[in-house]
């Protein structure tokens, strides 16, 4: 079962089928995200790959240096996933995982289980 699936699952496997993940709830869309994110850093498709560039050789404190110039468009894409990401979305990832932490603590050690916004009652 993917990581994805055993997100899906936790309410209900938890709580004895009683609750399921609320797949609407903020926090379940930024933990989506999180795992999204680490699937391509994990599962990176292009190891190598055809570039422009060229060497310049430039003289500096009396001695020659070779100096390569790539492709922008290169350089932008070695950044790795993570690099591109802003700031705020560390902050985001962070509350998230902790509501997650706060919550499966909850719901494990004090029965019944209050709904919140990332576990919900399952009517089914």
């Amino acid at each position: 079962m993917s990581l994805g699936g055993k997100l899906d699952n936790l309410g209900w496997v938890l709580t004895d089928n009683k609750y399921i993940v609320n797949n609407e709830s903020k926090i379940y869309q930024c933990l989506r995200s999180i795992i999204k994110l680490r699937n391509e850093i994990m599962h990176l498709k292009e190891y190598y790959r055809e570039v422009e560039w060229e060497a310049k050789e430039e003289e500096f404190e009396g001695e020659l240096e070779t100096h390569y110039v790539w492709d922008e468009d290169f350089l932008e894409s070695t950044k790795s996933t993570v690099d591109k990401l802003p700031n705020e979305d560390f902050d985001r990832f962070y509350r998230a995982i902790s509501e997650l932490e706060v919550t499966i603590v909850n719901i494990t050690s004090k029965p019944p289980v209050e709904e919140n916004d990332l576990f919900i009652q399952n009517n089914a």
